[in-house]
């Protein structure tokens, strides 16, 4: 009997290890209480002295603008946050009987726009991989301790793939072989939405130009297809052996759909699918997570695990 053992980030919260994007924003805070205090301030890229601050500055305002608790919101969101509060409106509007001394100005002021964001975006990520291996160390330390059903869950072999940075699972249960699909400390984090055609509409006057806006959406693309690409061996494993499946703290969010459903076309058709006690308990998210797990072709059946 094959299992698939699929980790999200509530196997992390499960053992009490702070990781939200809620815990991320409380770090950042923290650590750069100016730029949480200037979050909601419009940034004058012509002063810009302290990039890093900038960069935290953003996404704090990110954070802020999240509908939702799990990092797979955070992730979705980036998709459609408008920034544009965060920056000078400039004069020109794109006028066409404006001159070109006017248009160039405009122009120049759009770039420089588009390279402040894209150096700050860059930064998020060792914002982020900071912030991780500081949790990672106090997991290393043994603040942390294994529970009891995730022991029992793991006695028999199982092909593991988790979404988190931290290597929970390998730190406090020995185990190897673990496929960190975003991945982990050490490696580029991956982040980001999966909206690859989503655009900004410019509808204001006073608006920014939308290319610039499109270009943010752009940075912030998560490739999944590039993952997929990146642990195509792993997913070739992934086949009709495998008849059990169990989910632990994962959200099932738009930007991981790719991956599911890659894994449900690979897997037999008769593949029970469990969840555990505390999914359970949320009859929403059970609700809509079966039902996107049936478009998805998913034709086994749903149970809850004694996890």
């Amino acid at each position: 009997m094959a299992k698939l053992i699929i980790i999200g980030n509530g196997f992390d919260l499960a053992h009490k290890i702070p990781t939200s994007y809620n815990d991320f924003r409380k770090y950042l805070i923290a650590k750069y209480l100016e730029a949480y205090q200037n979050r909601n301030r419009i940034i004058d890229i012509s002063e810009i002295k302290d990039l890093e601050c900038i960069s935290v500055e953003l996404l704090i305002y990110a954070l802020d603008h999240v509908n939702g608790e799990d990092w797979s919101n955070f992730e979705a969101s980036l998709s459609h946050i408008n920034f544009e509060d965060k920056f000078p409106r400039h004069e020109h509007r794109e006028d066409p009987e404006e001159d070109n001394s006017s248009a160039a100005e405009y122009l120049m002021y759009i770039m420089a726009l588009t390279e402040v964001f894209g150096r700050c975006v860059s930064l998020w990520k060792s914002l982020l991989s900071a912030w991780i291996k500081e949790i990672e160390r106090s997991i290393e330390n043994y603040v942390y301790k294994p529970l009891d059903t995730i022991q029992e869950l793991l006695k028999c072999d199982a092909k593991i793939m988790t979404f988190n940075y931290t290597k929970t699972i390998q730190i406090l249960y020995g185990k190897s072989g673990i496929k960190h699909i975003h991945n982990r400390v050490g490696q580029e984090l991956i982040f980001g939405h999966s909206n690859i055609d989503s655009t900004y509409q410019e509808d204001c006057y006073n608006s920014l130009n939308s290319n610039f806006l499109d270009d943010i959406i752009k940075m912030l693309y998560k490739d999944t297809r590039k993952q997929i690409a990146k642990y195509s061996d792993f997913f070739k494993k992934i086949d009709s052996s495998i008849n059990e499946v169990y989910s632990y703290g994962f959200s099932y969010g738009p930007s991981d759909i790719p991956y599911i459903k890659l894994i449900i076309s690979r897997i037999a058709e008769d593949v029970a699918w469990y969840f555990t006690k505390f999914d359970s308990q949320n009859k929403e998210f059970m609700r809509r997570t079966k039902i996107k797990l049936r478009r998805l072709g998913f034709k086994g059946q749903f149970s809850v695990g004694e996890y």
